[in-house]
């Protein structure tokens, strides 16, 4: 996705270990900065980009069909879905014009 060997083929389980391992010295990070950027790259294809669970979840590599992106990953941020929701009621108002009668 973001982080791809010069061969562009998956690593390794020990080649990310090895390459993570000098990230997170180099950020300070004690926990998990692989598994940290994973779900911040959840939430963005989510949130930001508002890709559908599904396809999140090949990018990811998931064969769930969306659960774990929506479990874990893909808790839409609150104020960006009323934004949305605002957004998405101003667009009806303007194309249709209700009359009392």
């Amino acid at each position: 996705m973001c982080f791809a060997p010069i061969r562009g083929e998956h690593w390794t389980a020990s080649a990310r270990a090895y390459h993570w391992k000098a990230v997170k010295a180099a950020a300070g990070w004690a926990g998990s900065l692989y598994l940290a950027t994973r779900h911040f790259a959840g939430w963005y294809m989510v949130n930001v980009l508002e890709l559908p669970s599904e396809d999140v979840a090949i990018a990811l590599g998931h064969t769930d069909g969306g659960e774990l992106v929506r479990r874990l990953y893909g808790h839409r941020d609150r104020d960006r879905a009323l934004d949305r929701v605002a957004l998405a009621y101003e667009r009806t108002t303007v194309n249709t014009q209700m009359r009392l009668v």
